[in-house]
């Protein structure tokens, strides 16, 4: 419900830019060309859409709140971006339709000239186009990525001062300006707190490396805290910045793999990354300033008593290894069957630890999948494994965590099956 809320809200303030739109062109007063009413209308709600994109990235609770997590939340951060995008590039292509048959259109919408108005909306433009075409598309190491985004401000602020000095219905209609300039304040502000504030106001947790461990490609990451620790649910992931130069200071997303109830953190990383192999270089007693917990993931599992399957692929099992861990030792009499598939058995660097933990309760199940020699874990096998019909199915959960193609297939399969879309829970956290 939480998320067709927030759908709900993106939704409200596409509305009222569009009404508020309606009415400017009603106080004007005069006919406006179709492909022109077009331009602008794109062009409006660009910066409405850009305008919750900066919001969304403050990573305030309440943010989490409204998106039930936030890993939807840079899901919907990401599907915003894609819908801006289409509109940024909509609107000089339009305005130059506008202005055929004269060539003129081409030159005055898409270079830069004398003309100020002009020039700070194409700048803005070709701004976004870049920061968007390598967030989508682009493969470049993370530490540069990071680095593009600390001015993603900068594309904005041109926004405003194109908006500022445009002759358009925002300087006819009060309230049309009053709507968008105050979009566009707090995308600015939400940029700064982003760039500048974010690490100075939240809350940090200083931790010490005790020590690390090599699992196959997976290397564990142990940590104690300084003074106090970090409170976390079972399934949540936290920000982390390693204080050591041959890694670097960019903070990165990891969930949190150790239980609850244990002085010492544990994450755990699977070496692939730009960054990642750099892990290796740590030793007992560099610092780590940790930011969170995040994230709704195990509260889903908390909120009741439902039976659950729970299907991790390859390093997404980590948040299951905290729920495990919690469930293992809880008073719930819920049955859990886990599901953890990898290629091979090299690759099940966890399975020992998870049957271990299994075995303390005998509600817990834990089933490993090698897919080289088993094929690929499907719903139906799943299903078919555990023995439930279409009626049992429709009072379980479901948790997914790995890989974005296997939890779309999953959840595809699982609710064709007979699970209610409502209870398939996700991690989806594969967002740089």
């Amino acid at each position: 419900m939480k998320r067709l809320f927030s759908t709900f809200l993106i939704f409200v303030f596409l509305v009222v830019t569009v009404i508020l739109w309606v009415w400017a062109k009603k106080y004007i007063g005069e006919p406006t060309p179709l492909i022109l009413g077009g331009a602008q209308i794109s062009a409006l709600l660009a910066v409405t859409l850009l305008s919750l994109e900066y919001i969304i990235a403050t990573r305030l609770r309440i943010v989490e709140v409204i998106f039930d997590g936030l890993d939807n939340a840079y899901i919907a951060h990401h599907i915003i971006g894609g819908f801006a995008f289409v509109l940024i590039l909509t609107h000089p292509l339009l305005l130059i339709i506008n202005s055929i048959p004269s060539i003129q259109g081409f030159y005055t919408y898409l270079l830069p000239s004398s003309n100020l108005a002009y020039t700070f909306g194409i700048l803005a433009l070709y701004c976004y186009t870049i920061i968007l075409l390598v967030t989508f598309y682009a493969k470049i190491p993370y530490s540069i990525w990071a680095t593009i985004h600390k001015f993603i401000g900068i594309p904005m602020l041109l926004v405003m001062i194109h908006v500022l000095l445009i002759s358009s219905d925002i300087s006819v209609y009060p309230p049309l300006a009053i709507w968008i300039f105050s979009l566009v304040g707090i995308a600015l502000i939400s940029a700064v707190y982003k760039r500048f504030l974010y690490r100075l106001l939240s809350v940090k947790y200083r931790y010490r490396v005790s020590h690390t461990r090599i699992l196959g490609e997976v290397i564990e990451i142990y940590m104690l805290p300084v003074k106090e620790k970090v409170s976390f649910l079972p399934g949540q992931f936290i920000y982390v910045r390693f204080f050591r130069r041959e890694i670097g200071s960019e903070q990165h997303p990891f969930s949190i793999s150790s239980g609850i109830n244990t002085d010492e953190l544990r994450i755990s990383v699977k070496m692939d990354g730009d960054s990642t192999w750099k892990y290796m270089r740590l030793e007992s007693g560099d610092e780590v300033e940790l930011q969170g917990p995040h994230g709704k993931f195990g509260e889903s599992l908390l909120s009741d008593q439902k039976d659950a399957i729970w299907v991790a692929g390859g390093i997404g099992i980590t948040p299951f290894l905290s729920l495990l861990d919690y469930e293992s030792v809880s008073t719930s009499h819920r049955k859990v069957s886990l599901y953890y598939t990898v290629k091979n058995h090299n690759e099940a660097v966890y399975i020992t630890e998870l049957a271990q933990k299994a075995l303390r309760k005998n509600t817990l199940r834990v089933y490993p999948n090698f897919s080289e020699s088993s094929g690929r874990l499907e719903p139906l096998k799943v299903v078919q494994n555990e023995g439930l019909d279409r009626r049992s199915l429709g009072k379980m959960k479901v948790f997914l965590c790995g890989p974005s193609s296997m939890m779309e297939s999953m959840t595809i399969g699982f609710i064709n099956l007979g699970i209610k879309p409502w209870n398939i829970i996700k991690e989806d956290f594969y967002i740089k």
